[in-house]
């Protein structure tokens, strides 16, 4: 699962974080199933290393206007089969 998910190793000291380690790569690991499903419900045949290279590539920037905060995100370009 952790060649899958590409996490590094991360050495845990107590039960609890262990159980959270293992609890949120199935989560990720449920979360993409179900994500590449739907693609493929919709005819996308998509490799998993180009999905992630385009979220990769979206970006966050805060815009200060008149004395308040703005969270704006660049839009995802998308991926071409």
């Amino acid at each position: 699962m952790k060649s899958i998910l590409e996490s590094r190793p991360i050495y845990h000291h107590t039960a609890e974080c262990i159980a959270g380690h293992v609890f949120c790569s199935f989560l990720a690991l449920v979360l993409r199933k179900r994500l590449s499903e739907k693609l493929l419900a919709k005819g996308h045949h998509l490799e998993w290393r180009r999905i992630i290279e385009d979220v990769d590539a979206v970006e966050e920037v805060t815009v200060h206007h008149e004395g308040k905060s703005f969270i704006v995100r660049t839009e995802a370009e998308g991926l071409q089969e």
